[in-house]
């Protein structure tokens, strides 16, 4: 048995009695491709929001809280010169994690 049209007709219908094409046959009723992005988006956002009001913890304390780079007490010159943890390449404590670009999106 047929369904009947009862008047709104959509865009591929549309499309289709006026010659103009532009859809496939085979369209079922899914959700626009960009919904699924956005599902995606707000799940991610939603696991993470309970965290922004939340401390720092383990190693973010060194790496990014008392990291002389991040909190802008040393030149900018120095976080091309250290490593991750703010430590000088040279070093010997240096633990050569050398990331001046993670470095510099802290700041």
């Amino acid at each position: 048995m047929r369904r009947r049209n009862n008047g709104s007709s959509c865009f591929c219908q549309a499309a289709k009695r006026t010659g103009r094409g532009g859809c496939n046959e085979t369209e079922t009723n899914e959700p626009p491709g960009w919904c699924i992005y956005v599902a995606v988006a707000l799940v991610a956002v939603g696991c993470y929001l309970n965290a922004l009001d939340c401390d720092f913890v383990h190693d973010d304390i060194p790496a990014v809280v008392r990291n002389r780079d991040v909190i802008g007490k040393a030149s900018w010159s120095s976080v091309l010169n250290d490593d991750f943890w703010g430590t000088p390449m040279e070093s010997i404590n240096s633990h050569k994690s050398y990331r001046p670009f993670t470095t510099l999106t802290f700041r």
